[in-house]
């Protein structure tokens, strides 16, 4: 396989034929000088086109691919939506009938119980108490320095845009009131909830 041409060797190789061609002191010799620089540019240009158009042809395969790759996660997403319906259904089948165990030929279908911490329900934010909620939000830099100073009400209840904050509930902390001593307003702790396992 041949060594492709460096951009210099290519430029060098049109100058001398250019200055043959110049320098050609017949018909005969500027003919032939002629002649070798068609051919010249044609092996070149037939080098450009050729890379060209494999560029074209791995550029639309590329294309082909990552069609087929989208196509393909659609059909994915798909099958997944119905898989789960017919998992959310069977559920609630066996459910409705006070089944946790269904045996077939291949395999079985169980209800367990959701592990993990029981699902913190906040059924009104506003009555949470306030040791189970926190500020967050941003306070600009000089207002926090008068605070650090001055501790006062004043700054607290400014409204000049120089600080953001809002009241949201401390979810962890919450929990840990309600375990302890029963209950929290405003809050309260879920059902764990059940799954179906397909075995």
């Amino acid at each position: 396989m041949s060594t492709p041409l460096t951009l210099w060797e290519i430029e060098k190789g049109i100058a001398e034929l250019f200055d043959a061609l110049d320098e050609a002191d017949s018909p005969e010799a500027r003919g032939a000088c002629e002649t070798a620089l068609a051919e010249y540019f044609a092996r070149e240009v037939a080098k450009v086109d050729g890379i060209r158009a494999l560029y074209k042809q791995f550029d639309l395969f590329a294309w082909a691919a990552r069609q087929e790759m989208r196509d393909l996660q659609q059909r994915a997403l798909i099958f997944e939506r119905r898989r789960d319906k017919i998992k959310e259904l069977a559920q609630i089948v066996m459910e409705a009938h006070g089944l946790t165990r269904l045996e077939g030929r291949t395999g079985r279908l169980l209800i367990k119980g959701n592990g993990g911490l029981q699902p913190l329900e906040i059924t009104e934010a506003a009555a949470v108490p306030d040791e189970c909620c926190k500020y967050m939000g941003w306070v600009r830099a000089d207002l926090w320095r008068v605070l650090l100073d001055l501790y006062s009400d004043l700054y607290l209840a400014d409204s000049s845009g120089r600080y953001s904050m809002e009241r949201i509930v401390d979810n962890e902390f919450t929990r840990k009131v309600i375990e302890r001593d029963g209950g929290v307003p405003g809050a309260r702790l879920g059902e764990r909830g059940r799954h179906l396992e397909v075995k």
